[in-house]
């Protein structure tokens, strides 16, 4: 099993002359990537920086995923992508 993760940064200019950077973390399913992705966003977040973006988490019953769910880092709202109903 590989449990390797690769991600990417890219840093622009905006429009409004504040710098951004966007981090795109891929890697196989299961290996921690949208637990990572969270707890670093909570740390960002402690320190004062503003951090926006979406993950997609697994929606679980009885440990069978039945869905995804969008979980908006900004606001920590969230909306179902999709769902499979038993």
């Amino acid at each position: 099993m590989d449990i390797s993760a690769q991600f990417s940064l890219l840093t622009c200019d905006s429009t409004k002359n504040r710098i951004m950077t966007i981090l795109i973390l891929t890697g196989a399913p299961g290996i921690g990537k949208t637990t990572t992705v969270i707890h670093s966003v909570k740390m960002l977040k402690n320190r004062g920086l503003n951090v926006g973006g979406v993950v997609s988490k697994e929606i679980r019953i009885n440990n069978m995923r039945v869905g995804f769910e969008f979980v908006d880092l900004g606001t920590n709202e969230t909306n179902v992508l999709a769902y499979v109903r038993s």
